[in-house]
């Protein structure tokens, strides 16, 4: 008889093991799904893959990792921004995939995004309970297809990869606390976890507040009267949380110290209105109308819209299959579960809103796309949980599985749609890279040596396709050509973005005796001898020996000569 509760307990944890590992491969099953959509569709021609290579700020990232090698690649990183000391060695550790395959960085979002619906998993079946799997398998399965953002580069891969360790801080703390407080390994692995996260990316600190609240929520406090158990929980939700406060406050001391010129520049003013669209942009996104113009601008919208419906038929079917054998029913989650996973989210999202509340650089909307992978699906299914309760259950499971599965589809149609640009602009910057190569080829067999300064001139079309800002010109010169003596940078065809950069915005075509001003990005003259044009137009590019005034219509130029420019 005193065997038999034992036996009980390792059978129940077997069996919740085994449909942990069930969920997982649905997960992981997910994430297949979508690649084989993607990789179906663009083998029939519509318009999407793989060959999706570093773009925009990318390319600062290759740049560091070319230039040096473990540490020193780090200590390039700091010497530009100082902050994230953690950010450069997730690129360091991943050099190898980054630098050997052009769609490297590619490969390593979508397998950040598969670890992210994972620890999303995690961190919302330790705090909303067992019986709440089916609700965290349909966050994380909705998360896998939402890969569409506001930035078309890979920027993000790595600061997903700081949430995924939040959320999973959160999770071993909550896990800790779930045993009775004695395995404190977990709790240990919770510190390390969240020092990982926001060494990464600093404004994923809000993991110590969803700490905060489970420990307040979750202290035993037996046999009190109210307020002595509000100041029991309390007195649990400081001491919980204090080693975490005091790691963060040192490594703030560390980092006001080494961050030098950089600490002046940023400024931090908070602002009610902020506020609010901030916390609107959590809510609804304002590139959700960006999502749906990558759709319906793309000559194959019709091909994607039936493939999303196909990813979400296919998902419905699966977790119908799945729920025949599940003990709990869809969606499985209480009121109190529900409330703690929506808090939880909301306190890791927290620094993200007081960021962008009181900053003149990072403004409403800028760092949420770097968490929005969460939290979209979290808003959409928890918002879906509530409603689904007034149900009768199996009403309400079949409810659940078409919500979950409309998510998914929708998730998939702007993944394709903004796949499809990563692609177009991947296609884009290659021809004018390869024809940019070909110039500078040309020069050297006729004997005309660097140093050399290319002006990029594009047409419209081209110009819709073209992502990086013009201070990136410099940085992505070095990666494309892998040499220190020729650059380029673009003829501004609008205005400068801010009044820092107006000094060298406009170029100036002086006398040949004075050569070209502004034909570097940061200022600086060029004598026409070193000076290259390249002019791109559709899909052609050619080289501009004899230009005029009449060649640079419409772009923000200075003409100061009599006569047209001659070039070799």
């Amino acid at each position: 008889m005193q065997f038999r509760p034992a036996a009980t307990k390792f059978s129940t944890l077997g069996r919740l093991r085994t449909a942990v590992v069930l969920d997982s491969v649905f997960i992981l099953a997910a994430l297949a799904a979508l690649l084989l959509t993607i990789a179906a569709l663009g083998a029939l021609g519509f318009g999407v893959g793989f060959d999706v290579f570093p773009i925009g700020e990318d390319n600062n990232w290759i740049d560091m990792l070319q230039r040096g090698r473990g540490a020193e690649a780090a200590r390039l990183f700091w010497a530009i921004d100082h902050r994230n000391p953690l950010s450069p060695w997730w690129y360091i550790a991943a050099r190898p995939i980054i630098l050997g395959f052009d769609a490297g960085l590619l490969a390593l979002r979508y397998a950040v995004a598969a670890l992210l619906a994972l620890a999303a998993y995690s961190v919302t079946v330790t705090v909303a309970g067992r019986r709440a799997r089916a609700f965290a398998l349909g966050i994380a399965m909705v998360s896998v297809f939402w890969m569409a953002n506001r930035y078309t580069e890979q920027i993000v891969w790595n600061f997903q990869g700081a949430l995924m360790a939040s959320l999973l801080s959160v999770a071993a703390y909550a896990r800790f606390v779930e045993e009775g407080r004695r395995s404190y390994r977990l709790y240990v692995i919770s510190i390390v976890l969240w020092f990982v996260a926001f060494a990464t990316y600093t404004i994923q600190c809000g993991a110590v507040l969803a700490i905060g609240y489970l420990a307040f929520r979750r202290a035993p406090a037996p046999g009190l009267d109210a307020l002595h158990s509000v100041l029991e929980r309390a007195r649990a939700a400081v001491l919980d949380t204090l080693p975490y406060i005091v790691l963060f406050g040192l490594f703030f001391l560390l980092w006001q110290t080494t961050m030098g010129p950089f600490a002046p520049a940023v400024s931090f003013h908070f602002s009610g209105a902020a506020l609010l669209q901030s916390l609107r942009e959590g809510v609804w996104t304002s590139d959700l109308p960006q999502f749906y113009q990558n759709v319906v601008t793309s000559p194959h919208r019709l091909a994607f819209i039936v493939a999303a419906a196909v990813c979400g038929a296919v998902a419905f079917l699966a977790l119908e299959r799945r729920e025949r054998r599940a003990t709990a029913e869809a969606p499985g989650v209480g009121r109190r579960g529900l409330v703690d996973v929506f808090v939880v989210v909301a306190c890791v999202a927290a620094p993200t809103v007081a960021l962008e509340s009181g900053s003149d650089t990072w403004t409403p909307g800028t760092r949420w796309p770097m968490i929005y992978q969460l939290t979209i699906p979290v808003l959409l299914l928890a918002v879906a949980a509530a409603l689904l309760r007034a149900a009768a259950p199996p009403l309400r499971a079949r409810l659940w599985r078409g919500a979950v599965a409309l998510a998914i589809a929708i998730g998939a149609l702007f993944s394709l749609g903004h796949n499809r640009v990563q692609v177009e602009i991947t296609a884009n910057e290659k021809f004018i890279r390869d024809n940019m190569r070909r110039l500078v080829a040309e020069d050297f067999a006729v004997g005309l040596n660097p140093p050399t300064q290319i002006l990029l001139k594009l047409d419209s079309p081209n110009r819709l396709r073209w992502r990086s800002s013009d201070i990136l010109s410099p940085t992505i010169a070095r990666v494309w050509l892998q040499r220190d003596d020729v650059s380029f940078r673009l003829v501004p065809w609008l205005g400068p973005p801010n009044s820092y950069w107006a000094s060298w915005w406009p170029i100036r075509f002086g006398p040949d005796a004075e050569g070209v001003g502004n034909a570097k990005v940061g200022g600086g003259v060029v004598p026409y001898r070193e000076l290259r044009i390249l002019s791109v137009s559709g899909r052609s590019a050619r080289r501009l020996t004899l230009a005029d005034r009449e060649d640079f219509a419409g772009y923000d130029v200075q003409w100061s000569r009599d006569g047209p420019i001659a070039l070799p």
